[in-house]
């Protein structure tokens, strides 16, 4: 939230960290709002406006309620239902705010309220704690502050006017304000009127209005407290820091996988050869060759006639049969398919003063 003139109606932005630009257009608003803060639970930005176009409220502040789309809803005045009186002021002049829970803390001179924002509750928009800060001179230059979930302790940066802004913690729960460490080199000349905190990883963003004709944004980490300067921007009047939302991430393709390959079913086992048969043909039997046959005398009278032999015959041998074998070859040829697929944060810069 931001204003350029003091008590000018509200600007709405919403910007992405670190660089601290815009992501949308800046949102004129018909309301002067403050002490904002944003409660995660619920989506929704809580804070206070002090007037619309018509003028500043005499009923006091009313809280308003923002969306993330930027719809802004006035709820009226603070209502008497919790368990705290409402000051006479209703906290119109209210300057820092941030949400624990379902409530919204905000700082009105040397107090912090807590307001139920918790719309199920019967205490819902009323007074359910109050506490007066110690240390006012470091208490009542604190112009907003966040909300840290490590320790419960709400952080900002407190200016004296000249010199270096120091960071101090404010328990919610007793109003003790602690000095944390001067920042030598951060500048102490004007209002930190925006401040939001990163829980992931525990950077502060703080925001000084007007420091040499320029606001700029610092990142402060807690824990060694060291800050480096982020950007720059025209000079504002006023601002007020919400807190950080999720970036909702970009759609995404879902992830390409590839399926298994098709299991590779083993071809059935050849079968087994036929038996060789082996047929074995006997010879035949070779006959032994006659006895010669004699001659027998002729009788004296004759002449003598001589008888040839008979030739002996030749044995013939039959060859045995050969032996056959009959011989086949199998070949098993195995197919294998291989299948390829194809595989910021919310600142809500407030109104302040």
């Amino acid at each position: 939230m931001r204003a350029t003139s003091h008590g000018g109606l509200s600007t709405l932005l919403r910007v992405t960290l670190p660089t601290g630009l815009p992501n949308r257009p800046p949102q004129p608003l018909d309301l002067a709002v403050n002490s904002i803060g944003y409660a995660p639970a619920q989506g929704l930005v809580y804070g206070i406006a002090s007037r619309d176009r018509s003028g500043k409220f005499r009923d006091g502040g009313h809280v308003v309620r923002i969306d993330q789309n930027g719809a802004v809803k006035d709820l009226g005045p603070l209502r008497r239902t919790g368990s705290v009186p409402v000051p006479w002021s209703g906290l119109i002049d209210s300057f820092a705010g941030t949400v624990i829970g379902n409530r919204l803390y905000v700082r009105e001179w040397d107090k912090l309220y807590a307001i139920d924002i918790d719309p199920r509750s019967p205490s819902f928009l009323g007074l359910v704690h109050s506490v007066r800060l110690d240390w006012h001179w470091l208490s009542d230059d604190l112009d907003d502050f966040a909300h840290n979930p490590a320790d419960g302790k709400l952080y900002g940066i407190s200016n004296t006017g000249h010199g270096n802004g120091t960071l101090v913690k404010v328990d919610p729960g007793n109003g003790k304000v602690t000095k944390v460490k001067i920042l030598k080199g951060l500048p102490g000349s004007s209002t930190y009127g925006a401040v939001v905190l990163d829980p992931a990883d525990n950077g502060l963003w703080v925001l000084n209005n007007d420091h040499r004709r320029a606001s700029r944004l610092y990142r402060i980490q807690l824990g060694d407290n060291t800050f480096t300067e982020v950007n720059t921007g025209p000079a504002l009047a006023s601002t007020d820091g919400a807190g950080c939302v999720k970036s909702t991430p970009a759609p995404t393709q879902p992830p390409t996988t590839t399926p298994p390959p098709p299991a590779v079913i083993p071809p059935p086992p050849p079968a087994p050869p036929p038996p060789t048969t082996t047929t074995t043909t006997r010879p035949a039997p070779v006959l032994p060759p006659p006895p010669p046959t004699r001659a027998t005398p002729p009788p004296p009278p004759a002449k003598p006639i001589i008888a040839r032999a008979p030739a002996r015959p030749t044995p013939r041998a039959q060859a045995s049969s050969s032996l056959v074998r009959d011989q086949r070859r199998w070949t098993v040829v195995t197919v294998v398919m291989i299948v390829f697929g194809s595989g910021a944060a919310l600142r809500v810069v407030r109104s302040h003063r």
